[in-house]
């Protein structure tokens, strides 16, 4: 034990000790400013927009440049005095176009969609609004040769609930070349994304099932979802589809998919259950094969409210992370924002969850990677009394914000874990373990850097534990089986 624990702190202080800090910085402390809606990286600085006003009160869309410190470089709002411009929905991109502009898309109040380019000093460059009888909302653009596809969710002419899938071919100002329409009557196929699979084959994905009305008494809402994956040629034509069964798991594709060597697709999905008499969301990682046999899937955090996942990325040590909100907790509080790192196979790495304030609601809209790994998300945070505002993040690779207080576990220490997971993590008043009901109860001891016992007890899963009374920093915990065998060894930090 002492041998193990002594090889943790030594990893643990090296990795620390050179670690480049994290942060989170919050800007726009007042209803209707700064709430950050998606981002990309260009060149270490950080491109991102959101909805705001200006001083006179149009609304309009606000980009920005920061550096990798956090701090706002330059600012350029375009102001849209006939109030159209709404918000993006977290599933859509601002993308880097080849010709070294920005291209996004959007969404009028009126529900039709809108496709924006500009360039690096964020001076307009085009905009195209495409005419639609129906409401549509935006989903994601791709570029592609010669232009865009821009994907989106048109509602029916006979429903005012399902979507069928609008696909259209735009030209490099984004004028519109043809549009395509995918679903059938009294199914909805609400798109989320689009990729690139090679030259001439492209994925769109989404949800699919039964949407009736609702007040249609003779549809279980449990069967209205299931993953859904499209793949088109580049002239729009369909090559095949594929959907879930929504009876065994009711769910859908909700932001990214990565495409792996294999040809399996690792992608960010939510189910649709019962919960406290309604229905509601959790989130949900999949990872299928090339015939869309489930390799397998993990959830995270527990049902209720509002929760899914947003984006996922690609790290350079080729794990992934996850992003969006949660309630890593069984007790009703505000989703908080969440990362989740993970291995190919599911394996946890890591999770933390966030706030500004002990009782207000982050949301993660949308993260990217640097080739140091070093992580960065956006996000919007709403507290009591009307306080709003957006965040900015960084976390470190191995998942810390504050690094003089986080030292994390050497992955290539192979300790077995049995996907245990602690949250949250960082912990101030209490934190709880989670880990296979089939264990059962298990003996836990957390430890402090000179190998103190700081806590030893009896814990099932996901009992809650009081940490109020430990020092700020780095500790060390185990988790043993009633039959002696170690089931967890990681970390966990005291805030």
């Amino acid at each position: 034990m002492k041998k193990i624990l002594a090889i943790i702190i030594l990893i643990c202080f090296s990795v620390g000790l050179f670690s480049q800090q994290g942060f989170k910085k919050v800007y726009g402390e007042y209803p209707g400013k700064g709430e950050y809606l998606d981002m990309l990286i260009d060149n270490d600085t950080l491109i991102f927009y959101g909805l705001t006003s200006d001083s006179l009160g149009h609304q309009g869309i606000r980009f920005y440049k920061a550096d990798t410190l956090g701090n706002i470089l330059y600012t350029q709002i375009i102001v849209d005095t006939a109030r159209i411009l709404t918000s993006a929905w977290f599933t859509n991109k601002i993308i880097k176009t080849s010709d070294n502009n920005y291209a996004m898309i959007g969404t009028t109040v009126g529900g039709q969609l809108y496709f924006l380019k500009i360039n690096h000093d964020f001076d307009l460059l085009s905009y195209v609004r495409y005419e639609s009888d129906f409401r549509t909302l935006n989903s994601s653009i791709l570029e592609v040769e010669g232009g865009f596809f821009v994907l989106a969710r048109k509602t029916q002419a006979n429903s005012s609930l399902a979507m069928n899938v609008e696909l259209i071919r735009a030209d490099t100002d984004g004028n519109e070349l043809w549009r395509k329409e995918f679903g059938a009557q009294e199914y909805s196929e609400p798109a989320a994304g689009i990729k690139k699979i090679d030259d001439n084959t492209f994925l769109i994905y989404g949800g699919y099932g039964p949407y009736p009305e609702w007040d249609d008494p003779s549809w279980p809402q449990s069967t209205w979802g299931a993953d859904y994956f499209l793949a088109i040629d580049s002239s729009g034509n369909e090559l095949w589809n594929w959907h879930g069964d929504s009876t065994e798991l009711a769910a859908m594709v909700r932001g990214d998919v990565v495409l792996m060597p294999d040809s399996s697709l690792i992608y960010i999905s939510g189910t649709w259950e019962s919960f406290a008499g309604a229905y509601t969301s959790q989130p949900l990682i999949v990872r299928r094969d090339k015939n869309m046999n489930l390799m397998w899937q993990r959830k995270i955090g527990y049902l209720g409210g509002d929760q899914h996942l947003t984006d996922l990325v690609v790290t350079p040590d080729s794990n992934f992370v996850a992003s969006g909100f949660a309630r890593l907790v069984d007790y009703p509080v505000y989703p908080k924002g969440i990362h989740f790192k993970f291995s190919a196979e599911g394996d946890s790495i890591w999770l933390r969850e966030d706030s500004i304030t002990q009782n207000d609601q982050l949301k993660i809209w949308a993260t990217a990677v640097l080739p140091s790994g070093s992580i960065f998300s956006i996000g919007d945070y709403r507290a009591p009394f009307g306080v709003a505002g957006g965040v900015i993040m960084k976390i470190t690779p191995d998942g810390c914000v504050d690094t003089l207080n986080c030292f994390p576990l050497s992955v290539s220490e192979n300790i077995p874990s049995d996907g245990v997971v602690a949250f949250p993590n960082p912990a101030l008043n209490e934190i709880h373990f989670n880990f296979s009901l089939d264990i059962g109860l298990v003996n836990l001891e957390i430890i402090d850097w000179l190998g103190r016992i700081s806590i030893s007890k009896q814990i099932y899963p996901q009992q809650e534990v009081d940490v109020t009374h430990l020092s700020k920093g780095i500790y060390a915990y185990k988790l043993v089986d009633t039959k002696g065998k170690l089931i967890g060894l990681g970390k966990v930090v005291k805030e």
